[in-house]
């Protein structure tokens, strides 16, 4: 399984090598050495210059007349595109987990050490950890910015329950990030001091 892995890993980043770097430069060379007229050959390289893959790609599926070019200008396509679902699907696979990283923090609040709030601190705590965690079950593809914003607001909060324990200064912290009552500067202060704690 490991050594599988490694061989389409391998062939993977040589494949972006190929479509980047050689098949682009392969395909100025077959256009400056092909038989078409020159102005058409200087619009053409000009094109192939300035969107230099994509160019290449379509360059080679519908305008080079070499059978071996249109096959690899058609896997080239095929490549894009699989490596543009593998890497949404990868992405939302993550934050699906991430998501379920979350809930598992928050959902066992009755776990939590709150004995360094008050009884009023720790009744607004678990309620707006209890609503928080509400808002988190209605997304899981983040397609707006607001959920986005959610899911790094609970990061900073599973950093803050990593130690199964609330202090007063992780309780200010969190009311703000809650309130969105901070700049954006101030917030990435916040996620770079509870983020790394996350389990």
């Amino acid at each position: 399984m490991g050594i599988l892995f490694v061989l389409l890993m391998l062939l993977f980043f040589l494949g972006i090598l190929f479509y980047f770097l050689i098949f682009p430069i392969w395909m100025i060379v077959d256009c400056a050495i092909s038989e078409r007229k020159s102005s058409s050959k200087v619009a053409w390289i000009i094109a192939l210059l300035l969107t230099w893959t994509l160019g290449a790609l379509v360059y080679g599926l519908f305008a080079s007349v070499k059978r071996a070019v249109k096959i690899l200008s058609g896997a080239g396509f095929v490549f894009a595109i699989g490596f543009i679902v593998a890497a949404v699907m990868v992405v939302n696979w993550s934050k699906t987990i991430t998501l379920q990283q979350i809930e598992m923090k928050v959902s066992n609040f009755q776990q939590i050490n709150v004995t360094a709030l008050s009884q009023t601190e720790a009744d607004e705590f678990k309620t707006s950890v209890d609503k928080f965690r509400d808002d988190l079950k209605h997304f899981s593809l983040l397609k707006s910015r607001a959920e986005v914003n959610d899911l790094e607001k609970g990061l900073v909060l599973g950093g803050m329950l990593s130690d199964n324990m609330i202090t007063h200064e992780e309780f200010e912290d969190w009311q703000k990030i809650y309130s969105n009552s901070l700049s954006k500067a101030a917030f990435q202060d916040l996620e770079r001091k509870y983020k790394f704690l996350m389990k």
